[in-house]
């Protein structure tokens, strides 16, 4: 179930991940770039096969972009669902 689902920073990895609490394991990544001191790129973002369709992808995006590190950033997506994210969630961007 996706309600059960933490979200961590990983900053030498340059990614937030999703982990399901229940079990431990790991259904999703964000990855990002940060561009000079004031930018980031989000680039990539994956949920396993399994796990897809569950919204999973969103609120990791979600807490990605609304995370302390993006705040006061500009944010950029090379990533197309992060990119159609923010298309999409205008208040988030």
């Amino acid at each position: 179930m996706a309600a059960d689902i933490e979200f961590t920073h990983e900053p030498d990895q340059h990614r937030f991940t999703a982990v399901r609490a229940s079990d431990g394991a790991h259904v999703g990544e964000a990855h990002y770039r940060l561009l000079g001191d004031d930018g980031i790129d989000f680039d990539h973002t994956w949920v396993p096969t399994a796990s897809r369709g569950q919204g999973i992808a969103s609120r990791l995006v979600h807490a990605a972009v609304t995370s302390d590190l993006a705040r006061g950033r500009t944010i950029a997506a090379s990533c197309p669902f992060v990119a159609a994210y923010l298309r999409d969630h205008p208040d988030v961007a």
